[in-house]
């Protein structure tokens, strides 16, 4: 009962300790999300990564630092019946599964653990980071709206906090009066029955006016 008692004191205190200190600032990254973060000092950067559009705003408090980042998804065509996006869970969930083995191959030092979660009715995916010495050093939250990947990170190879991480990534609000959908794209059966009932009438013409050609050519 006495241990008990002490342990709720501890987390109380440790709880008034972490909302007195820090003072978290709320941001509107863009139409579909706002997010808070520990700092006033908040630098945005928008560019273009291999001919990907890309935005990004961190801040850094001791040795944390904090981002949540946006990459345009590439679709393979601009016809949308032709799109190579998710169309389902699974296609979805294939999809985090590659941008955290691009994550993993760009760091042979680290292995990535992949939990499956999700925020209101959003499925996405957290990956943990895992040194060599099985130390964790960052965590990312990845969710895949519309046409654009967005990954919430926290990293610390010194000290790494699970109390502010949390309320970092539990901070994030997604915009419930917009029109929201993981799955833009369409499934590789659907695009091949489109393309052929788009283009198989012209194939038939092509195919009428080469016998045409042999037909005649055969009279002369």
């Amino acid at each position: 009962m006495i241990k008990t008692f002490f342990l709720i004191l501890v987390l109380f205190f440790s709880a008034q300790s972490f909302s007195q200190e820090t003072l978290w600032y709320e941001y509107e990254f863009d139409s579909l999300i706002t997010v808070r973060m520990p700092s006033e000092k908040v630098y945005v950067l928008d560019s273009i990564l291999n001919g990907i559009d890309t935005r990004q705003i961190y801040t850094s408090v001791g040795n944390s630092t904090y981002m949540l980042q946006r990459l345009s998804l590439k679709n393979n065509s601009n016809d949308e019946n032709l799109s190579n996006l998710p169309h389902d869970k699974g296609s979805l969930m294939k999809y985090y599964k590659g941008y955290s083995k691009g994550i993993s191959n760009s760091r042979n030092s680290m292995r990535i653990e992949e939990i499956e979660i999700q925020k209101d009715s959003f499925v996405g995916m957290k990956l943990k980071m895992i040194s060599s010495d099985n130390k964790q050093s960052s965590e990312t939250d990845v969710f895949i709206l519309n046409n654009s990947v967005y990954s919430f990170s926290y990293f610390d190879d010194v000290s790494f906090n699970n109390e502010t991480k949390d309320f970092f990534f539990n901070s994030a609000q997604i915009n419930q009066d917009i029109k929201i959908s993981q799955f833009k794209g369409k499934s590789q059966g659907y695009r091949l029955g489109y393309i052929i009932g788009r283009y198989s009438p012209y194939l038939f013409i092509l195919v009428g006016f080469v016998f045409l050609i042999i037909k005649l050519s055969r009279k002369k």
